[in-house]
Parts: structure tokens; sequence; C-alpha cells
């Protein structure tokens, strides 16, 4: 059974993703989303079979119930299923319950935790490539890219938006981001020169997406993530934090004036502000999202409401985007799920990130690195949900799930954290 497990579980991880690290690649081989489901389902369901057999406790029992919660909202009023996205719900479904999963096969992590970084390199090299060979871009990696989501990244790049091998620059920006994210939380607990060599690399990536939530985001998160694990007194670190700002700051400068693709989203700052649209737009999903929680304030619309309702006022015109959403989970929640509801799903945002903060400082072995970049995720998640849509991408929640899934793990599994395992 051992050996069938070794065997098994690298694949059945790698299945789960593969498809949130190459969303556009999946689709263009596999344009049958039920068969890649399945896949995803097999996958799942392998690595909860494949875990540990032990005894029920009774916070498996709390967290079985939340799950089935979630499940219900999701499930009750829902508009994906009205419009024939049956895989967009049960695609979710399936990697919410990956949490379970991971809390009940901890040899899971390794393989989830060194894929994740793998993925991630892929985005950021295929990045690089692309800025390096844009020729090679428009005329090999273009083509692959079919139908509208050709004309998407087509227009991403000539206005030196940086889409990588995905049909959007804003996904991009996400697969950068995480590789960010997790070669520097890393770093800080190998000190190794690979490591932060993976992230320069990756940050470079990230900036010629031009995706500036993402950028400012990514900063932000590092910046505290490094502030909280570097030890010293608060003089030490304030010290420490602000001379490493303003030395980025200059570093930056200079080198825009040789690349100046790495600045584009200076430029584009500098834009929206000229214009005095600092949300680009997003007002108009905001006023829509609180327009639609009136109507039903306490329960909320139902699952997939807003983006529905969105396409009904939009069409036929210039603004129409398929399946938008409100580049704020927070309202979008509100507007779907209701003011009770959304209490309920943010207080478990919160109580789940202050555990992680509790449980990530305490640890020192090789599981720290891994608790750290869960941190650092979770982190970026709830910022990131301000302007974006975490809960509703794929590459975004598939990644806050399986994070979720290592912290219980550990709570579940208390002995990991005596383990001096290797996780390279």
């Amino acid at each position: 059974m051992n050996k069938l497990k070794k065997i098994l579980l690298p694949i059945f991880t790698f299945i789960l993703l593969l498809v949130p690290f190459n969303v556009q690649i999946v689709n263009r081989i596999i344009p049958n989303t039920m068969f890649v489901i399945a896949a995803e389902f097999i996958s799942v369901l392998g690595v909860f079979l494949l875990g540990r057999i032990r005894h029920i406790k009774k916070y498996d029992i709390i967290v079985l119930c939340i799950l089935i919660f979630i499940t219900f909202l999701v499930l009750k009023n829902n508009y994906y299923l009205i419009e024939g996205r049956d895989g967009t719900v049960i695609q979710f479904l399936i990697y919410l319950f990956l949490i379970i999963a991971i809390a009940f096969n901890k040899e899971s992590i390794k393989y989830l935790y060194n894929q994740i970084g793998i993925f991630g390199l892929e985005n950021v090299f295929a990045t690089l490539f692309i800025a390096i060979f844009p020729s090679l871009y428009r005329s090999v990696i273009l083509p692959l890219i079919s139908g509208g989501e050709y004309l998407i990244a087509s227009d991403n790049f000539e206005h030196g938006y940086n889409p990588g091998i995905t049909a959007h620059y804003s996904i991009n920006g996400i697969y950068t981001s995480i590789s960010s994210i997790y070669f520097f939380t890393k770093y800080l607990k190998t000190k190794q020169k690979k490591d932060i060599l993976f992230f320069i690399l990756s940050f470079i990536a990230l900036l010629l997406t031009a995706k500036r939530a993402h950028i400012l985001i990514t900063f932000i998160v590092c910046f505290i993530t490094a502030f909280k694990t570097i030890s010293g007194t608060l003089s030490k670190k304030l010290f420490y934090g602000v001379n490493s700002i303003i030395i980025i700051v200059i570093a930056f400068f200079v080198v825009t004036a040789f690349v100046p693709q790495l600045g584009v989203f200076i430029e584009r700052f500098a834009e929206t502000s000229s214009a005095g649209d600092l949300l680009s737009g997003r007002d108009n999903l905001y006023s829509l999202c609180i327009s639609l929680w009136k109507n039903n304030i306490l329960f909320g619309n139902g699952w997939g409401a807003f983006s529905y309702y969105f396409n009904m006022q939009y069409a036929n015109t210039n603004y129409i985007v398929n399946y938008a959403d409100a580049h704020n989970i927070y309202l979008q929640l509100l507007c779907e799920v209701g003011l009770i509801n959304v209490i309920i799903i943010v207080s478990l945002f919160i109580y789940t990130f202050i555990k992680t903060n509790k449980q990530t400082y305490k640890i020192k072995n090789n599981k720290s690195k891994v608790l750290l970049f869960a941190y650092a995720y979770q982190m970026m998640f709830l910022i990131y949900g301000l302007s974006g849509n975490p809960l509703y991408d794929i590459q975004c929640y598939s990644i806050y799930f399986i994070a979720i899934g290592i912290i219980l793990s550990l709570k579940m599994n208390p002995e990991i954290l005596s383990e001096r395992e290797n996780i390279s």
C-alpha cells in the first residue's frame, strides 16, 4: 500500500494543480469540461482514501459541518445552474472538499507544496520567455489561443501587459504573484540562494504583467511576512524595513530606465489617477452589488446572482463581459448570500487566518515554510478580495483551500509538528 501511495499521491496532487495553473492549456487540450472535472473528483477522492484512517474527532465533525453549510449556500438558488454552468459549481465544491482530504492525508502536503512552486515557475519562465522573444509569442503561442480569448490576449500584449500562456494578463498576474510569495516565504526559512533567485525572477515576471493590484498586494504581503519573521526589536525591524523599501524603489527606477516594460504598471496608475477613475470602472459593479443586495438583505439572491444580473443589464452593449464578477468578493457575497451568511463566512476567513498566524511563528522545523506560505497566501487572498474575484476564480480559490487544508491537517495531526522530514 505504501508503494502504491507513493506512485498515486503525487499523480493526484499534480492533476489538482495542473488545472488551476493551466486553465487555458487544459481547456484547449480537453474541451470537454466533464472529463477534467471527473479527473479532479477522482484525485480528491484518491487523496482522501490514501490518507491515514483514524478515529473521528469533534474537530472533524465541526469542519465537515462547515463544508456542508457552504455547499448548501452554493447550491441553494444557484444561478450558475440556471445558466448551464454546472461545471463551475462542481469544480468549486470539489476543491472545497479537498480541505478535508488534505486534513486526513498529511503526506499530501509535501507534494502539493513542492508542486505549487514548480507550476509557479512554469508561468514565470513563460512570461520571461515571451518578454525576451515577443515575435515568437505572436507567431507560435498566440495562434494556440482560440476565439475571443485570442483577441483578449493579443490586445493585452500589444498594450504592454504580458499574459504569459494564459488568456488574460490578470490570470498571469495571479500565477506570478503566487510564485513570488511562495519563493519569498521559502527563502525566509531556508536562506538558500536559489530561492531568492526564483523570487526575483518571479517578481520581475509579475512586474511584466503590469497588473497593479497583484504587484502592490504581493509587495505588501511579502513585507508584512518578512517583518513578522525576522527577529529583532521593533525599532530594528522598522529601520531595516524603511531602508529596504528605499533601496528597492531606487533599484526599481534604475532598472526601468533600461527595461521600460517593468514600469508599465506605474503608467497605468498615472493614467487612472489623471482620469479620476481610481476604481477603473468598478464603481458600476459595486453599485449593482448594493442594488441587488437590497432585494434580500438578510439571505441574498443566490450564488452566481451577480454575474447573471450583470449580463442581463449590460447585454447588447459595449460593456458586456460574459460571466463578470464584482471584483470585490465581500460585496458579491453580500449580494448573493446576504448579511447573515457574509458575517459567518468572513468570520471563518478571519478565524483561520488568525489561527494560522499563531501556529506559523511557533514552529521551527521544516514544516514552518509550508505554514508561512499558507499564512502569506491567506493574507493575499483576503486583501485581493477587496478588488478581485479570488473566491470565484479557480486559480485563486484552489490554492486558498489547499492552504486551509494544510492548517487543518496540522491541527488534526499534531504529531506532524515534531517531525523533521525534508520538504524541498
